[in-house]
């Protein structure tokens, strides 16, 4: 079952270890996986920038906030990404809080 984020009007942005800005995408769908502590999301509507960026991801830092309310969605302590048909997907840890 996925539980979708469609951060609002202004899509979900996506942040780099450094806080940089990568790009955003108009939704964003957490996947449910049984035991494991792996976190997958699965990313619709990413800008070519954002596509580039997250298909080359290898266990880094990423940050996924709502860009309305700047309100951290996702915050990874490492993530991996793929090409996923015409989406992206990432899995990796979450930070814990």
């Amino acid at each position: 079952m996925n539980n979708s984020l469609s951060a609002s009007a202004g899509g979900a942005g996506f942040y780099d270890s450094t806080k940089m800005f990568r790009g955003e995408a108009s939704l964003v769908s957490k996947r449910s996986r049984a035991l494991s502590e792996l976190t997958v999301l699965d990313i619709v509507g990413a800008d070519a920038g954002l596509t580039s960026y997250l298909s080359h991801l290898d266990k880094s830092r990423l940050v996924v906030r709502d860009r309305a309310s700047g309100d951290a969605l996702f915050s990874f302590r490492w993530a991996s990404g793929y090409v996923n048909g015409s989406d992206i997907r990432v899995q990796g840890v979450l930070e814990h809080s």
